[in-house]
């Protein structure tokens, strides 16, 4: 990951979990359609944030023993979700989403680290491909500075690599990668999942953090009221 700011870890889970995964999130996604409406995945598709507040239930697979591993080893330290959530898009959602990091710290900060202080995490139920849509990225090694912004933030870049990966694999990324992604030509519906973790010693505020007492609260409110 310091070579190029991401890499893919294969078929994280069982195909017995891929399908309760799946349950999962057509359940919660028929619970998010009901307060929004079929046309919510327009633009760049519906989005949920504090999804383990949402759903508890992706905890026990957001928490698998290979992600913490490797997660634990890449940021050399135990390490805290700061930010869950899902995106769903189909043929209905724009075909291109904008370049964009997860860095929002000073770019300074880049060139005195000394390891990763937060890291993206990006699973795929049904992987990331033509078909189902795949992830782009634009490399950067650990010391690069940010990429500075397009003048057009939806064109391709020369150097782009668009990563392949099978259904119920993980793609973990450098905060500081620039990445986008396509919609793919299938009419099946896209679910990209995961968070931003956050090594625990890093007191530092994120903007995007998303997972807090208060998102705790206002998450079970939701919960009850959509359940009983």
């Amino acid at each position: 990951m310091r070579e190029q700011g991401y890499c893919v870890m294969e078929e994280v889970w069982s195909r017995e979990e891929g399908r309760r995964i799946h349950d999962l999130f057509d359940r919660l996604l028929d619970r998010v359609v009901e307060d929004r409406s079929e046309d919510c995945f327009s633009g760049f598709g519906c989005k949920v944030l504090a999804l383990w507040y949402r759903e508890p239930g992706v905890r026990e697979f957001l928490e698998a023993p290979p992600i913490r591993t490797f997660l634990e080893h890449a940021i050399e330290e135990r390490v805290g979700f700061k930010m869950t959530g899902v995106r769903w898009s189909n043929l209905d959602s724009q075909p291109r989403i904008i370049w964009h990091d997860h860095f929002y710290w000073d770019p300074a900060l880049l060139t005195q680290r000394r390891r990763f202080e937060r890291v993206s995490l990006n699973c795929y139920l049904d992987g990331s491909t033509q078909a189902m849509g795949p992830l782009i990225v634009w490399p950067r090694a650990f010391h690069d500075p940010l990429h500075a912004p397009s003048v057009d933030p939806f064109a391709p870049r020369r150097g782009e690599i668009e990563v392949e990966a099978p259904p119920l694999s993980a793609v973990f990324m450098d905060s500081a990668l620039d990445h986008c992604a396509r919609r793919g030509t299938s009419a099946r519906m896209r679910t990209m999942w995961g968070g931003q973790v956050q090594a625990q010693s890093c007191r530092r505020s994120h903007p995007q953090d998303t997972d807090g007492a208060w998102s705790a609260v206002q998450a079970w409110r939701w919960r009850k009221a959509k359940l009983g």
